[in-house]
């Protein structure tokens, strides 16, 4: 697949961000990773193969909060895997989510590619170029963690039109963009030429590092300032329409709180919603990662702390294995047992918390 016109600014953004490098490194280096994230993006049918599997347990919790709730929260807990995007984009939860009126998913990806989903829905653009535009934007112009496996997920969901997609992340870290690209592009070359040797986040993490402590505070306000995307949201659906929020866990958590700013969550309560969060994981042990909140670059930036659970919590299965569900609001536990005929327990294992 031949470079398209929609990347130069990507080549040129990646140059500036590598200025450190003489021109006759960085060209040639920029260009390759392009060229190589562009021609290696292909629609195969194979490759978009669920990796993670949602039990009927897990749908039927979906049913039980979409009649109880207007607005669906689902926290992605790790960037870094495919198992939330498995989750969000399956039919069968979607079909779910519209028969019970839903008409609109709003998902953690920069506003500027709204255009692109809507000319994937319309038909004007294949589901390849959709994911060549998008994956070869991130190298160096992330503004969320999605990996190729996860565009493609993504594209095909999006072809599918069983619920409108909308991007409508608005943050922007102002006054530290070219740190962010820096990160970005190490981050890819580490994963390119040392996915054995070394960690994959070492080059983002580094350059990251430093931006924290050179704009920690700034980074605090804009990492986690959603106003416009919970404005968008709430003016895109009627008050009381049934819509789903696909976003990072964090902006669910209640850290902005910490900060004095209000959280998505709060957010949506603010507008008039009445929102429950579900955090999605791929297994215990990332469930148990991600409660234990050991993240050294998490920390750097946010410092100590609170942290909500959310309301529900779906470990999804694999092959054999049909997943859990874990309850952290009794109430909603209880109601639910109520409505499929399961005394609720005295007793239960406590939650992770944090």
């Amino acid at each position: 697949m031949p470079i398209i016109k929609e990347n130069i600014y990507s080549i040129g953004a990646g140059v500036a961000a590598l200025a450190l490098l003489p021109p006759v490194i960085s060209f040639p280096l920029i260009g390759t990773i392009l060229c190589a994230r562009i021609a290696d993006y292909r629609m195969d049918k194979k490759s978009v193969k669920p990796h993670s599997t949602i039990s009927d347990e897990q749908l039927g919790v979906v049913d039980f909060l979409a009649s109880r709730f207007d607005t669906l929260c689902l926290g992605d807990t790790n960037h870094d895997c495919r198992s939330f995007f498995d989750f969000v984009t399956d039919e069968n939860f979607q079909k779910r989510l519209a028969g019970k009126g839903a008409r609109h998913l709003f998902i953690e990806l920069a506003h500027p590619y709204q255009p692109l989903i809507s000319d994937l829905e319309s038909g004007k653009i294949s589901r390849d170029r959709f994911g060549a535009i998008v994956n070869g934007h991130m190298v160096t112009a992330s503004s969320t963690a999605m990996d190729k496996l996860r565009i493609k997920l993504l594209a095909t969901s999006i072809a599918e039109k069983n619920l409108a997609y909308h991007a409508v992340d608005s943050r922007k870290l102002q006054g530290t963009e070219n740190i962010a690209l820096t990160a970005s592009l190490l981050n890819t070359l580490t994963r390119i030429f040392f996915p054995k040797f070394l960690p994959h986040k070492i080059g983002f993490g580094f350059t990251f590092a430093a931006m924290a402590c050179l704009h920690r505070k700034k980074i605090r306000e804009t990492i986690l300032d959603d106003t416009k995307a919970a404005a968008n949201i709430t003016a895109c659906v009627a008050p009381g329409e049934l819509c789903a929020i696909a976003y990072g866990a964090g902006h669910f958590s209640g850290i902005a709180q910490n900060f004095g700013m209000q959280d998505m969550r709060g957010l949506m309560q603010k507008n008039g919603r009445n929102p429950v969060v579900v955090n999605i994981y791929e297994s215990d042990r990332q469930r148990a990662e991600y409660n234990e909140n050991k993240d050294p670059l998490f920390h750097m930036i946010m410092g100590k702390v609170s942290i909500r659970n959310a309301d529900v919590e779906f470990v999804l299965g694999k092959a054999g294995s049909p997943g859990k569900v874990i309850f952290n609001n009794p109430v909603l536990e209880a109601a639910y047992k109520a409505q499929i005929g399961q005394p609720h327990p005295a007793t239960k294992p406590a939650a992770l918390t944090t």
